[in-house]
């Protein structure tokens, strides 16, 4: 199989994983909803959810490699030379336009647009990202309260320590990141807000 087989093939199972993608996501939503009133609240709805988002995350992999196998078996045998015996010819019957047919010329512009939407969120994405790095990089950091989330870190066993940080870029206490998480607090409700309230935040 050459390169733009190959990236015929990629396209053309990609497209089929999109669409296929669109009832899977919803049949998994309606699973959770069904899971979701019955369940009690707490941890056995947050375990709902979590098995939920798996499943999503899960469906397009292996939908992609069993469209990739469907699509990229018939390529792979046109590449093939076979030699066959000769038959009478016989008048080809009226194509006839279905509807696997129309959505298969219309993948080319599908996988298309969404990867122009991919791009555009992931720009957006990264953008956000790096604001928050200028941001918690210009912030001040608050000794006297990393000591207090100190004692709060050894009182909960927590091995490793999170930044307590004050910046005018925020409105309200706010948790930044995942790897590296630091807690940012606003200056200007920072200075009226009581140390019992700032304990509770932290």
């Amino acid at each position: 199989m050459n390169a733009l087989a190959a990236l015929s093939v990629g396209v053309s199972a990609l497209g089929w994983c999109l669409l296929h993608f669109v009832w899977q996501a919803a049949a998994i939503g309606v699973v959770y909803a069904l899971m979701r009133a019955v369940l009690p609240r707490g941890n056995p709805r947050y375990l709902a959810a979590m098995l939920a988002l798996i499943a999503m995350a899960a469906c397009p992999v292996v939908t992609g490699v069993h469209e990739f196998s469907l699509v990229a078996a018939p390529v792979e045998l046109a590449g093939m030379t076979v030699t066959a015996a000769p038959v009478a010819a016989s008048p080809s019957p009226a194509t006839t336009l279905t509807w696997q047919s129309l959505l298969g010329t219309l993948l080319p512009w599908l996988v298309l647009a969404w990867a122009m939407g991919a791009g555009v969120l992931g720009a957006r994405l990264y953008r956000q990202w790096r604001g928050l790095r200028r941001m918690l990089a210009a912030a001040e950091q608050l000794p006297e309260w990393q000591s207090r989330a100190r004692q709060f870190a050894e009182r909960l066993g927590l091995r490793r320590m999170v930044p307590i940080l004050a910046s005018v870029r925020v409105a309200t206490p706010t948790l930044v990141g995942w790897v590296k998480p630091a807690v940012v607090l606003p200056l200007a409700v920072l200075a009226r807000m009581p140390p019992a309230q700032i304990d509770l935040v932290l």
